[in-house]
């Protein structure tokens, strides 16, 4: 029932949601020509925008997932994630993603934020508490050491803020449990759009 329900396509988020029957799969096919890719962002984007759907299921995901992340953490977790955001938007405005980032690890992050989504569509307890700051902590390695660039990837290292925080075991280890259910919402949809297979796909 979920896939079929229409969003109500009136909290902040800046784009228009579509009933998730029409983006399944959607995630998996774009992660399949990303990690193809051998041109530049956008012959990569037009690829994707060639299915509407496509498109509207990349757009989503991106920016749940960076709502989701400005949501769920604070202190120097959230530090990480402004900057983290701030350097794509940056790298998607001028062009130059496909030397921020590593396409072939997209998959990577995508099974790590699975793992996340996963946990955070159920109700809280102090076990898949603990759970959400591993899996927040898997997510932070493989984006930081496997996705982003060299340069990027020096300085978040050599940030002292998150540098202190992650020896002194502090990154991730308040959570912001996901309560308002505009956000529990389209927490689902993300799960939802990270996992769900067309059956003519299969």
């Amino acid at each position: 029932m979920d896939l079929l329900m229409m969003p109500s396509n009136c909290g902040n988020l800046m784009l228009v949601q579509w009933p998730l029957f029409l983006l399944t799969s959607k995630i998996m096919l774009a992660n399949d020509y990303a990690s193809d890719c051998k041109d530049s962002q956008y012959e990569l984007w037009d690829r994707i925008s060639k299915d509407e759907y496509m498109a509207y299921a990349v757009k989503e995901c991106y920016y749940s997932t960076e709502k989701i992340l400005h949501s769920l953490v604070d202190a120097e977790g959230q530090h990480w994630v402004v900057r983290l955001f701030r350097d794509l938007n940056d790298s998607i405005a001028q062009g130059s993603l496909l030397v921020t980032i590593n396409l072939k690890k997209l998959q990577l992050v995508q099974s790590r934020l699975t793992g996340l989504t996963g946990l955070l569509i159920r109700d809280e307890t102090a076990g898949r508490a603990a759970g959400v700051t591993k899996a927040l902590l898997e997510l932070y390695e493989v984006v930081t050491h496997e996705f982003l660039s060299q340069n990027l990837r020096e300085q978040f290292d050599t940030w002292q803020l998150l540098l202190r925080a992650r020896n002194d075991g502090r990154l991730f280890s308040k959570i912001l449990w996901p309560k308002d259910p505009e956000m529990k919402e389209q927490l689902k949809r993300l799960h939802l759009l990270l996992t769900v297979k067309d059956s003519a796909t299969n």
